[in-house]
């Protein structure tokens, strides 16, 4: 907790009340540690996506704003679903319907998919999601989403050859 969450902490100690928490000299607002919490979420509302990314956004508003927000209530929320539905392309949607369309987010989310699907190679679609998503820190949600979704999302489609390239 030595980014996003510890601006905050310390803009909490100053007085700053969300969302201004989340946006006051805080350049780590977008970065991976509220989607790391989604987790949480996901598992005490099985089946309830909708109940875990309202959840999610609560928690990840004190210390990001939009994409980081995303991170957490999509993952949220496909964790949950993962408990109703009988496919990872079924979990992914749910994520997916819980927030904005029009995002970095949720293009990179649906682009990642459909580069797996028409890839079939784990180190093409790396290298995919490198070329569009690399200019972000290394530790930002968005392409961290995109490895994440990756790699749940079809890998028996994917030979151990391409692998273990």
């Amino acid at each position: 907790m030595y980014t996003a969450e510890r601006v905050a902490y310390r803009n909490l100690v100053d007085g700053l009340r969300p969302p201004e928490t989340a946006t006051y000299r805080n350049p780590y607002r977008e970065w991976i540690g509220a989607q790391i919490r989604a987790d949480l979420w996901g598992w005490v509302c099985p089946g309830r996506p909708q109940q875990a990314a309202a959840l999610a956004y609560r928690d990840a508003a004190l210390s990001h704003v939009k994409n980081g927000i995303y991170g957490e209530m999509f993952f949220a929320a496909a964790i949950a679903a993962s408990f109703a539905v009988d496919t990872i392309a079924g979990a992914l949607d749910a994520g997916l319907a819980e927030i904005p369309a029009r995002t970095r987010f949720a293009e990179a989310v649906r682009n990642t998919v459909r580069w797996v699907r028409e890839d079939g190679d784990f180190q093409k679609t790396t290298e995919r999601i490198q070329e569009a998503y690399g200019h972000y820190h290394g530790v930002h949600t968005i392409n961290n989403a995109a490895m994440i979704v990756m790699g749940c999302s079809t890998p028996s489609r994917w030979s151990r050859r391409s692998v273990s390239r």
